[in-house]
Order: C-alpha cells, then sequence, then structure tokens
C-alpha cells in the first residue's frame, strides 16, 4: 500500500527477491502528474508500467525455474473483465509450477471456471484456520 502520511493513495508492485517496488494503482482523484494510465476500475486507475513491472517479473522467475510464484490478488479485473494480471495468471497457471495466488473468497468459483483450476487445489483461508497454514 502507498500512503502520504495517513492519506491511502493506492498499491505498489513488489519484487520480493530484489524488494524493488514500483507504483501500480491509485485512487483516481490523486493520480500524479507524470501517470501513465492503462485503464480504471472503480476507484482505482491503473499503471501501464505497473502491469510491464509485473510481466517481467513473471518472466524472469519462469526463464529461471524459480518456485513457488506468488500473485496477490486475483479479483473481479481479472475474472469479470480478463484484465489487469489476466494474462499474468494464464501464464503462470501453463507453467505447471507451484504457485499460490490470492483469491477474494466470493471470486474463487469464478477464478476456478475461468482459469479451469481444480477446486481440490484451493485452499480456503478463514479466521478458524489461517494460524493452522
Amino acid at each position: 500500500k502507498r500512503f502520504d502520511n495517513d492519506k491511502f493513495l493506492g498499491y505498489n508492485i513488489l519484487h520480493l527477491q530484489t524488494g524493488k517496488s514500483i507504483s501500480f494503482s491509485y485512487q483516481t482523484n490523486c493520480t500524479p502528474d507524470n501517470w501513465n494510465e492503462i485503464f480504471q476500475f472503480g476507484r482505482f486507475s491503473f499503471s501501464k508500467e505497473g502491469f510491464i513491472f509485473a510481466d517481467k517479473i513473471i518472466d524472469s522467475i519462469i526463464k529461471r525455474n524459480i518456485e513457488p510464484m506468488f500473485i496477490d490478488e486475483v479479483g473481479p479485473v481479472e475474472i469479470l473483465l480478463k484484465k489487469g494480471f489476466y494474462k499474468i495468471v494464464k501464464k503462470v497457471l501453463n507453467t505447471n509450477k507451484k504457485c499460490f495466488l490470492t483469491v477474494r473468497s466470493d471470486m474463487v468459483d469464478g477464478f476456478c471456471e475461468e482459469f479451469g483450476v481444480d477446486e481440490r487445489f484451493v485452499i480456503k483461508i478463514t479466521n478458524n484456520n489461517n494460524k493452522k497454514l
């Protein structure tokens, strides 16, 4: 998350291995002057550079055979609009490598249907089991 003092602005994408991050989204009412918007969804504006950065990370991870892969989060933009990380999710799932993707609980059925994921591979995390995982 990105803040200016206590004001929430948006989100960054973080490369876990290198620690490098890049602005990914801003609330539409506070985008910077040099912002290169690729699309809007709800109250957020998404950065073209953010998606390029994410795609390069995934390509590097796949090329170097790194497992597991993590994507946080897959939601309505990917599942309903086929935008956002849609192509990246398809690319990751087609590698047949171990990956962990967070999916909003109300979107799990749509995720499984859209991306052809067998629900046997879904781990549902609740307040009752999150300490066991």
